[in-house]
């Protein structure tokens, strides 16, 4: 088994060209802590600036050559939680936004950014939805999703609002992937299973999470 690459220190591997994932069911998960006020009742939540996002992959009915033996094979090479791998909404390649007809070639704006924010350069300027509220973009591995309509000044920059939070800081001048975009993930359990019928059909559904 050879790694594609390895990206702080998870080694990643390809999933299978085809077929592609009939569904993905996503889970974004906050990390926050209550305080209760013993006396009143009232609650003080603690923000850990912190999110994740998990999902369940279901993939289409199968045969043996077609598709079947790949994903099968894929599973087994995940070797549980050890190894990652890319992944992306397959109802979502490409954007709402009107960057698809603008020929952008968005990037980051300055180092060190961190947080649910980032300011981004490279558009063309003062557009307005360059990119649309639900859009998915790619910084380095890690897919996020895009929270409001972005627009841009009148120098082809724009902040967007993420989720979830940027993990690894992007350097100024990363590219900002924009189509088929896809974040690094790894399988939720070391236990999956698929079933495969008389008729050689294949049934394969599993969860995955943020691979960090």
């Amino acid at each position: 088994m050879a790694a594609l690459f390895t990206f702080n220190g998870l080694n990643v591997i390809s999933t299978p060209a085809s077929p592609a994932p009939s569904s993905l069911v996503f889970t974004n998960t906050d990390f926050s802590a209550p305080a209760n006020n013993p006396f009143s009742g009232s609650q003080q939540i603690v923000d850990w600036q912190a999110s994740m996002l998990s999902a369940s992959v279901q993939l289409p009915p199968m045969s043996s050559d077609g598709g079947g033996d790949d994903w099968s094979a894929f599973l087994m090479e995940c070797r549980g939680m050890v190894n990652a791998f890319l992944i992306g909404d397959p109802t979502k390649k490409t954007p709402r936004g009107s960057m698809l007809v603008t020929g952008a070639a968005p990037l980051v704006d300055g180092a060190s950014q961190q947080g649910y924010q980032l300011k981004t350069k490279g558009w063309q300027a003062n557009k307005t939805g360059v990119l649309k509220r639900g859009d998915w973009v790619q910084i380095i591995y890690r897919l996020h999703k895009v929270l409001n309509d972005v627009d841009t000044d009148a120098d082809g920059k724009a902040t967007l609002d993420i989720y979830p939070q940027i993990r690894e800081t992007p350097a100024d001048g990363q590219a900002l992937v924009t189509t088929n975009a896809q974040g690094l993930f790894r399988l939720a359990s070391n236990t999956n299973n698929w079933s495969i019928n008389l008729a050689a059909i294949y049934g394969m559904e599993f969860k995955i999470r943020e691979a960090f």
